[in-house]
């Protein structure tokens, strides 16, 4: 792993979808965490950083905080500002409570979002809509009503499945 990391960070970043390894897992996301800027360029070294939740050993590299003189930013969330987007439905899951609604985090599956065509965006609607349930402060709904304004068959999916999930039960009596 080191001498992937070493040769093309991707590779080492790579090697762990190949390899289904813990402890490769656990190195290269060492690597992901302390060197950042090597793989700003690669989506897949993101989530291998944080995983299906906001990770409590990064807790610490949340805050904002003055640049060191070793490198013009220290925090690999900062990075995520510049990071290469991820896929639609890695965005979204970027919205749920398991990220804290942390600034970086929010501003980072925005702009993965809307850096993907409306024609790919469109086979994410149902889970666009699904993530509105913990939109507290009201992203998606901004991102929703922007991108309907550019295409009417979006908007009309976007009313169609929140029509189709407003309630909870088969028999359409309890509201969700």
């Amino acid at each position: 792993m080191k001498t992937a990391w070493a040769e093309n960070p991707a590779i080492a970043v790579h090697l762990i979808k190949r390899f289904q390894s813990q402890r490769l897992l656990t190195e290269v996301r060492w690597q992901v965490l302390n060197f950042p800027h090597k793989v700003l360029d690669i989506p897949d070294a993101l989530e291998i950083l944080l995983g299906n939740q906001l990770p409590d050993d990064v807790s610490f590299q949340l805050k904002v905080c003055n640049p060191p003189s070793t490198h013009p930013i220290s925090n690999p969330f900062q990075y995520m500002l510049y990071w290469a987007p991820v896929n639609p439905i890695t965005a979204v899951t970027y919205f749920l409570p398991a990220y804290k609604n942390h600034p970086f985090m929010i501003q980072y599956a925005m702009r993965a979002l809307e850096s993907h065509s409306i024609d790919v965006i469109f086979f994410y609607v149902y889970q666009i809509v699904q993530t509105l349930r913990y939109d507290l402060l009201g992203y998606v709904e901004r991102y929703i009503i922007e991108t309907a304004k550019f295409s009417q068959l979006f908007a009309h999916q976007i009313i169609w499945n929140m029509k189709a999930n407003a309630y909870k039960d088969e028999t359409a009596e309890t509201v969700g």
